[in-house]
């Protein structure tokens, strides 16, 4: 078909999916892509859009894009005939209407995305904070200076968004960078706000001759604090202050209030060019009622006699943000000190699983029911609260688990041994799948939410953003609503297991370290006849970086007790390493002595009481499965399953040496379960003569089998 051809009927526009056709069909010629051979590129731009999440809003919205800018047909022109920047703007007004609108009020910043040089790296924070810095200062007028603060803040954004929906980006690398533009929008209005408030700041320019008066440091809390923010989510921050210069501490405070105070004002207020950021500072000591900002000092007193448990929680991913980096090196080391104490207490762990408990009954989380990507059940909070306990309780005796960012924090806990392979895997996938879908629903028009929406099209929308699609099987919405239900599943169950892991309030209580002062006297005390010899052995279990040296350092605190408790608390221990390095770093038996605090203290018991056993366990770690089948131990097993268990085993080999070497492994992993039942005081002396006879019968019958096929 040629330009002098008619165009094709409405009706094609909606076979393609455009809804309203007379209406699409006027923003389209505006485009040059109808009729679709009206123009070079016209084809390549309609198939393009009809592609998009929502054809009818990319259509309007690139419509009015070129009708407001200063050469509309050719801003057309290079839209058809540039792929990159085609498929950069299409992808980008089909998911933001705001982002969209933003672009018509402000055309020129669209021809920006034609260089894909532009959007191809993310930017340093250093070189956004210099530019941000550079943007304010250029300014005669403070209220010019906030409002070009906003537009800088809106322009960094729509470029990070289209590198986050051209797929090339990780979720996990899109909060760095929104992370990184909040904190250089941070460092320019802290530069505003002290100059608004007459305030020399250390490190802001000073003029010689004329020292600071205050040194001021803003630090950021949740999601900024991680390197995770959202499109749209309050920054919580804490300021802290010191006197500079000759100011007297009487002075410091109010001016470091009035600069505080400016930034908030400054970055929360509302202007045509919108809001630059809610920023939030209510996680500081005492809330509300508290000053915006304190002295190091100050911090130190009320975390030394008032703080909360959550509080401490809070500060696992506190970091510097702005302002002074000496004090805010400070700062974080001192609260570390408080964050990961020497010893835990097991009501703060409690605390924090009830602090959890009532976010889940809150009326936000039940409002949005499982539809609530954050607080709903399996959801996002589920992933940051069973990591974030787990780095309170072992972050203690390892500082490279004390990460801020979530899915980093998980990897390490991960190389640590304190999170299974599997598990870790399942829970970074899920967490990545909520956190891009909770990006995308407040990419659409920069809105603080976090709830999938109800409405039919709405769902189909945030499907197809998520890179969904209808296929011969299945629409996108319920391949969407599938891979939904089943991060959701898996996160809730592995919050609980994670949670709620009955370990975690011993790890807490024993002290973060294997041989404080004192420890020879300590053993000595729970009743090892030669505690330098069992230091020794606790060296070797504990020596070097694998992941079976990292799980036993926080193991071995807790198991001591319960070696101790046997009746030979020396050769238990002994057998231990045995066993331990005969385990190597089979992560399926760490994790079960992990998880599993009962089969634990059950391994201390026998390898504290019998020789015969440890030197069973040490040649063949795999029978410890065996004493982990609580339901294996709890009753004697009839002589008629036995045998036919044996024979069943013999029967499955051809071979004689195979067959006899399967019924040998039966004969030991029955061997340990009686020996169990035994040692526990399960059963009495009789009972167990009467076991052990009912095994050797077994065993002779399947014997028996093996000699007539030979």
């Amino acid at each position: 078909m040629t330009a002098s051809q008619p165009a094709p009927p409405l009706s094609a526009l909606a076979r393609l999916g455009f809804e309203q056709p007379e209406a699409v069909r006027v923003d389209l010629e505006r485009l040059g892509a109808w009729p679709p051979a009206a123009a070079p590129g016209g084809r390549r731009l309609l198939r393009e859009l009809a592609a998009s999440a929502a054809p009818g809003l990319a259509a309007r919205s690139l419509a009015r894009i070129a009708e407001a800018h200063p050469d509309p047909d050719g801003f057309a022109a290079l839209l058809r005939r540039r792929p990159g920047f085609r498929r950069r703007l299409v992808a980008l007004v089909a998911a933001s209407r705001s982002l969209g609108a933003w672009l018509a009020a402000h055309p020129e910043e669209a021809d920006r995305l034609a260089d894909g040089r532009h959007v191809a790296r993310p930017r340093p924070r250093r070189e956004l904070a210099a530019e941000a810095v550079a943007t304010v200062a250029g300014q005669a007028h403070p209220g010019r200076a906030w409002e070009e603060l906003r537009r800088f803040k809106r322009r960094e954004l729509l470029r990070v968004a289209v590198r986050d929906l051209a797929g090339r980006v990780a979720v996990e690398q899109v909060g760095v960078e929104l992370a990184a533009l909040a904190e250089a929008c941070l460092e320019a209005a802290l530069v505003l706000a002290a100059g608004e408030a007459g305030v020399r700041l250390a490190g802001a320019g000073e003029p010689p001759g004329q020292p600071p008066a205050l040194r001021l440091t803003v630090l950021g809390m949740g999601k900024l604090g991680g390197g995770e923010l959202n499109y749209v989510s309050d920054i919580d921050v804490l300021f802290c202050h010191e006197p500079a210069g000759e100011t007297g501490p009487e002075a410091a405070g109010p001016a470091a209030e009035r600069v505080a105070r400016g930034v908030l004002q400054g970055l929360s207020a509302v202007t045509a060019e919108g809001t630059c950021y809610r920023v939030d500072a209510n996680l500081r000591p005492e809330g509300r009622n508290g000053p915006l900002s304190r002295t190091l000092g100050s911090y130190l007193a009320y975390w030394d006699r008032w703080v909360r448990p959550w509080e401490l929680q809070a500060l696992i991913k506190v970091r510097p943000v702005a302002g002074d980096p000496e004090l805010a090196r400070r700062f974080r080391a001192e609260a570390a000190a408080r964050v990961y104490p020497e010893r835990l207490d097991p009501a703060a762990v409690a605390e924090i699983r009830h602090l959890k408990a009532r976010a889940e009954a809150s009326s936000q989380a039940r409002a949005g029911g499982d539809r609530q990507v954050k607080l709903g059940p399996g959801g996002l909070r589920d992933v940051e609260f069973a990591v974030q306990l787990l780095q309170l309780v072992h972050g203690r005796h390892d500082p490279g688990l004390r990460a801020g960012a979530t899915l980093v924090a998980l990897q390490r806990l991960t190389a640590a041994g304190f999170v299974g392979r599997a598990d870790a895997a399942q829970l970074a996938d899920a967490y990545r799948f909520l956190r891009t879908v909770e990006h995308r629903l407040q990419l659409a028009q920069e809105r603080r939410t976090h709830t999938i929406p109800a409405d039919p099209a709405a769902r189909r929308w945030l499907a197809a953003t998520m890179g969904y699609r209808d296929g011969p099987r299945a629409s996108g919405v319920e391949d969407f609503e599938a891979d939904r239900r089943r991060h959701a599943a898996a996160v809730r169950g592995l919050h609980a297991k994670l949670f709620y892991r009955p370990l975690l309030e011993a790890f807490g209580a024993v002290p973060a370290g294997l041989e404080p002062e004192g420890a020879a006297e300590r053993l000595a005390a729970l009743g090892f006849a030669n505690p330098d010899r069992a230091m020794a052995h606790l060296r070797a279990l504990t020596a070097g970086l694998s992941r079976r040296a990292t799980v036993l350092r926080a193991m071995l605190p807790v198991m001591l007790p319960w070696l101790a408790e046997a009746p030979d608390p020396d050769g238990g221990l002994s057998a231990l390493r045995v066993v331990a390095e005969r385990l190597g770093d089979r992560a399926a038996l760490l994790g079960m002595l992990r998880d599993n605090p009962a089969t634990a203290e059950l391994l201390c018991t026998v390898l504290g009481a019998s020789r015969l056993l440890g030197d069973l366990l040490a040649r063949h770690p795999e029978l410890l499965t065996a004493m982990a089948d609580e339901h294996g131990l709890a009753a004697p097993r009839p002589v008629e399953d036995l045998v036919a268990e044996a024979s069943a085993i013999v029967g499955r080999h051809h071979g004689a040496a195979a067959a006899w070497d399967g019924l040998r492994r039966f004969k030991r992993r029955e061997l340990v379960r009686v020996a169990v039942r035994d040692l526990t005081g399960r059963v009495g002396v009789q009972e167990v003569g009467a076991e052990l006879a009912d095994l050797a019968e077994a065993c002779l019958e399947a014997g028996l089998q093996v000699a007539a096929r030979t």
